[in-house]
């Protein structure tokens, strides 16, 4: 707990939940021209678990995005830490021309590490998972970035995420931290681009 409570350690909302969960909604979306965002704490001393004794957080449990895209839609993100227990931990809705679509469930520690279902105008779509199918669910995203470099090694194709796309997504999380300090919007030119992977 106080190892993940320091910012450098990069093992707390604002690097894990945050930043995947604004990558995967670029990837949705599509290329944000700029942004301005708003980190806060919203439980600045919380308990160890299992210990009682109180810590100072020094990194941020709520992430706060607006953003204007490039093709001239909106884009709003917000990471929250210390849900409730039944709360539902991630929703993605994008609202179109032709209806609403709603991606829903994940777990507390992001979207990426649980099941999730799909929902157009109300009504189910079923997602047919293939070869992942028999993993375990938090296994589930970890299976399929290796199972995309096997395909990109046996194809020559190149939709696993990179080491650049990974640069550009951890340059996003400093300019989110930079906008909330400054209260400033930022430029949104060398972020992770459409066409990318949400599993940087």
């Amino acid at each position: 707990m106080v190892f993940a409570e320091k910012p450098e350690a990069g093992v707390n909302l604002v690097f894990i939940q945050a930043a995947h969960t604004i990558d995967l909604a670029i990837a949705l979306a599509g290329e944000l021209a700029d942004v301005s965002a708003l980190a806060a704490r919203q439980f600045p001393e919380p308990r160890v678990k299992g210990e009682g004794r109180q810590v100072r957080r020094e990194t941020f449990d709520k992430v706060l995005l607006h953003s204007q895209l490039k093709d001239g839609g909106t884009l709003n993100v917000d990471t929250t830490g210390g849900l409730p227990a039944d709360a539902t931990p991630f929703e993605l809705e994008i609202r179109g021309k032709t209806g609403v679509l709603l991606l829903e469930g994940g777990a507390p520690r992001g979207f990426q590490s649980g099941q999730m279902k799909l929902t157009l105008n109300g009504d189910p779509h079923p997602v047919e998972e293939g070869e992942l199918a028999e993993l375990l669910v938090p296994a589930v995203n970890v299976g399929s970035v290796y199972a995309a470099l096997r395909d990109d090694i046996q194809s020559g194709t190149a939709v696993a995420p990179d080491f650049e796309h990974a640069v550009r997504l951890t340059r996003l999380v400093d300019d989110l931290l930079a906008s909330s300090a400054e209260g400033r919007r930022r430029d949104a030119s060398h972020w992770p681009r459409r066409g990318g992977t949400a599993n940087a």
